[in-house]
């Protein structure tokens, strides 16, 4: 499991970004404050699904990728990583018209699925607590579902099928979701499926874990030119 930050001595290349998301990470994180790599997974998932299935990479020949990311933030409690998530998630959160993407928090995958073919272009899960999206997999229908597997296919973009109620079959050719949400360091271990095996799940999340800013109050605040920016 790769992260970002300080685990590995590392910081995301902020100057790499579009000058547009590159002002608006730099002034998140001195209105917070908080550590710019706190920021910057949040802003790239959220961009990612504002892109949505509008537009594909096309690497070569038969091979193209969407801006899918499934992100997630370490950090513990007390760090900003709550105001963070909403800051950079609310060109998304906010109502869109059904021709946009949208969003959700708490959802069954049966409920996704219908997202999922309703809003075609995509569909953002946001978590404030990342940890228990991901334990909470597979324990619907007592632990018989494919809850693991759903979420494998939709990251990758491939079809999916879900059986709903009533029998009733709900199949969407190209998925798009993306996901993101806050994890305190202690609980990353819980992240791993049991008994050591490997499904291919963990190195679909791209983290960041940074180094702790120290809390303090500050009267800067975001301004606002920066924040219509980003907004669709």
């Amino acid at each position: 499991m790769e992260t970002e930050g300080s685990k590995t001595g590392e910081r995301f290349p902020i100057e790499t970004l579009p000058e547009t998301l590159r002002q608006f990470v730099t002034e998140c994180a001195a209105a917070l404050p908080a550590s710019p790599d706190l920021i910057v997974i949040p802003v790239l998932v959220t961009v990612g699904a504002a892109i949505g299935n509008s537009r594909r990479i096309r690497l070569k020949g038969g091979w193209e990728e969407s801006s899918a990311i499934y992100g997630a933030v370490v950090a513990e409690t007390g760090s900003m990583k709550s105001p963070v998530l909403k800051l950079a998630t609310a060109p998304l959160t906010t109502d869109q018209p059904s021709h946009r993407s949208t969003w959700t928090t708490d959802v069954t995958v049966e409920a996704l699925g219908a997202l999922l073919q309703q809003y075609p272009k995509g569909v953002l899960l946001t978590r404030d607590e990342l940890t228990r999206w991901v334990k909470s997999l597979n324990q619907y229908r007592s632990g018989k579902g494919a809850d693991r597997e759903f979420y494998l296919s939709a990251w990758s973009g491939s079809s999916i099928k879900v059986v709903r109620r009533g029998n009733k079959t709900i199949k969407v050719q190209t998925p798009f979701l993306a996901v993101v949400g806050c994890i305190p360091p202690d609980l990353v271990p819980s992240l791993s499926e049991k008994n050591g095996e490997e499904d291919g799940f963990m190195p679909r999340i791209l983290f960041a874990w940074p180094d702790p800013v120290p809390v303090r109050w500050t009267e800067q605040s975001v301004p606002e030119a920066v924040l219509k920016g980003i907004n669709p």
